[in-house]
This record gives C-alpha cells, structure tokens and sequence, in this order.
C-alpha cells in the first residue's frame, strides 16, 4: 500500500494538509483526508500510515511504501499524537509490517496516485 501526505502552503497561517492512501486501481480502501488540528507535511504523512494500520487486516503481512524518510526513519516527537496512534496499532499487529522508502514524483504511479489523494483533502 502506498501513503502519501501533502500540505498546500506549508508553514504559512493558509496552510492545508492532507493524506492519501492508495491500495492499488479501484481499491474500495483508497481514501483521501484532511489532517486534522495543526496543518503540515509530516503529520499528513503519519496520518496516512495511521489510517493503513486501521484498515489492514492484522493477520496479514503488510509493506507501506512511502516517499517520506520522516515515514521511514525519523519517527521523532515533533507530531507525537500521531506517532503514538501509529505505534499502538503496529503492536496490536500479529503479522510483519514492513516500511520502504519510494523516491517521490519519480513516476511511480502508485505513488503518484497516493499524492494525489492527499492533495485532494489538502
């Protein structure tokens, strides 16, 4: 599955953040969302990975594909609310979850359509 998290106007006052989630062409589960509370980049990121831990199956292996080493690697505490949630559902999961970086806007159609999403409820 691939997250992707944008943010119009990121660190002004008109800032719009949001996420997308992309399962793959026609996908019932892809969705787009708009961040809720503080408006930026990195917790639209986190919120896409959150909204993929809600509706995987726990059982099942998982790979989130993300262009976003703050996805990846930095998990620091700047949006910790977020990170929490995500951290809670990856221990309720019996079954391996693993994380891979993708290069962004590099014409990786699942990526793209992931962006995509997440701009639309920026």
């Amino acid at each position: 599955v691939y997250t992707d998290g944008s943010c119009l106007d990121n660190g002004t006052p008109s800032a719009r953040a949001g996420a997308g989630v992309y399962w793959g062409p026609g996908a019932a589960k892809n969705l787009s969302a708009r961040v809720p509370g503080l408006q930026t980049n990195g917790r639209g990121e986190l919120l896409a990975v959150v909204f993929v831990l809600l509706d995987a199956e726990l059982c099942r292996p998982l790979v989130i594909c993300s262009d976003s080493e703050y996805v990846i690697t930095g998990w620091d505490c700047a949006n910790s609310d977020m990170l929490q949630d995500a951290v809670r559902l990856l221990q309720l999961r019996p079954a391996p979850t693993v994380f891979h970086w993708v290069k962004a806007h590099s014409g990786n159609q699942h990526n793209d359509a992931a962006d995509s999403l997440a701009k639309a409820d920026a």
